[in-house]
């Protein structure tokens, strides 16, 4: 039997109580969920990166962010490219990190030291490396502790170590010397730069 659909002639709107109810409390505006909160008022309504400052300094923050690969835009993936998908695959395992800030301050002097550095390059028979320094031909893979303890229960520690064999005789293959850093704790300065100084006197 062909059940007929209630619309408020008030709101234009499908009646989804009963429609003594609806008629009730309907004003005219639909219902109250669809409503804005009354009092609540967005420090930036109104406000563009032409007329304020701080959405303009925060607009630019973002915009470098996406340029050196600290961020990646989480429209569908359909629209990535190859690339940008392998490295928002990288991003992240079971909810970690991948690319830590050790790491990308890591490439950062690295990109102040040499002429042309890549950054997460795929380009060792569809694997990449971390920091890639076409000036001295060398891979550098920064492993966290994912490379060495299991770190959670979905997470397969030989099938990441297996990863990483490939990966090194593929970098190798490619004429390219890997370079492994260590990196077992948080967020160090210090640890940083005395594996960059580490690294060149390797690479001198």
């Amino acid at each position: 039997m062909y059940k007929r659909e209630n619309i408020c002639p008030k709101c234009n709107l499908k009646i989804h109580t009963s429609r003594q109810k609806h008629f009730d409390s309907c004003d005219g505006s639909g219902p109250r969920r669809r409503k804005p909160k009354l009092g609540y008022n967005p420090w930036n309504k109104g406000l563009t990166k032409e007329n304020d400052k701080r959405i303009k300094n925060h607009a630019q923050s973002l915009q470098e962010k996406y340029k050196n690969g600290e961020l990646i835009a989480s429209f569908k993936g359909k629209h990535h490219t190859k690339e940008a998908k392998e490295k928002l695959s990288k991003r992240t395992n079971f909810g970690i990190v991948r690319r830590s800030k050790n790491e990308i301050y890591f490439a950062e002097l690295c990109i102040k030291h040499f002429k042309k550095v890549l950054i997460n390059k795929q380009m060792f028979n569809g694997w990449d490396a971390d920091v890639i320094i076409e000036d001295i031909k060398t891979a550098v893979l920064w492993n966290g502790k994912w490379h060495y303890e299991k770190i959670m229960e979905k997470h397969s520690l030989k099938q990441v170590q297996n990863r990483d064999k490939i990966k090194i005789k593929e970098i190798t293959n490619a004429n390219y010397m890997p370079y492994i850093i260590k990196d077992m704790g948080r967020y160090n300065k210090e640890f940083v730069e005395k594996e960059f100084e580490k690294f060149i006197k390797m690479a001198s």
